[in-house]
């Protein structure tokens, strides 16, 4: 397995800039991912110096596509599948983040089922929580 700073997060999203909202890999174990993300005025969803609701929300959702991908890739050896968010439960948001903070997003593996996922997920600026929701989403089939 390659170095988590090694792995280029093009081998695990189909996103790409302006719409990416993961900058890196940090972990992966079979029950947590974690991943990185610098706000950036680049970012599509901004709305002025602050990321948008909708736009924490994709990052969230690519988060656990990320997650997805690096299973598939370096774990099972297989292509990387296009996912869908099949449903939001507990999205709560405590504060929007602001262009150049650094935000660290925990995926939390609840149930893998076939080709569907249930994920817990925070994101956090430094210690403070931000953000959380419950996402379900599944994998194309191979």
């Amino acid at each position: 397995m390659k170095p988590f700073e090694d792995i280029d997060v093009d081998l695990l999203l189909p996103q790409q800039p302006p719409f990416r909202f993961v900058d890196s890999l940090l972990s992966y174990t079979e029950e947590d991912t974690v991943v990185h993300l610098t706000v950036g005025s680049g970012h599509m969803l901004m709305d002025g110096d602050t990321l948008s609701a909708a736009g924490l929300l994709e990052h969230m959702a690519q988060a656990s596509a990320a997650r997805s991908g690096y299973r598939q890739r370096f774990v099972l050896n297989l292509p990387v599948s296009i996912g869908y968010i099949g449903q939001v439960k507990k999205y709560r948001i405590e504060r929007l983040p602001k262009k150049g903070e650094e935000l660290t997003t925990t995926v939390h593996l609840v149930q893998d089922f076939f080709n569907v996922s249930m994920t817990d997920i925070e994101v956090r600026v430094g210690e403070e929580l931000i953000a959380s929701a419950s996402l379900k989403s599944a994998q194309a089939s191979q």
